[in-house]
């Protein structure tokens, strides 16, 4: 959908109809990279879904 560029990182916007499935291929694809990815819901101050390569 979008995406940003904030002071801590960079921001891409996403809907997700299967949010399961979603961080199974994530989880997958993330391990390539050496930063630490975060899933969270679509507002301010959001609580964290998932942490990618803590």
């Amino acid at each position: 959908m979008g995406n940003a560029l904030g002071v801590v990182g960079g921001y891409i916007d996403l809907l997700l109809y299967n949010q399961d499935e979603f961080i199974k291929r994530a989880e997958e694809i993330l391990k390539k990279y050496n930063y630490k990815f975060r899933l969270l819901r679509f507002r301010q101050y959001s609580e964290i879904i998932k942490t990618f390569n803590d």
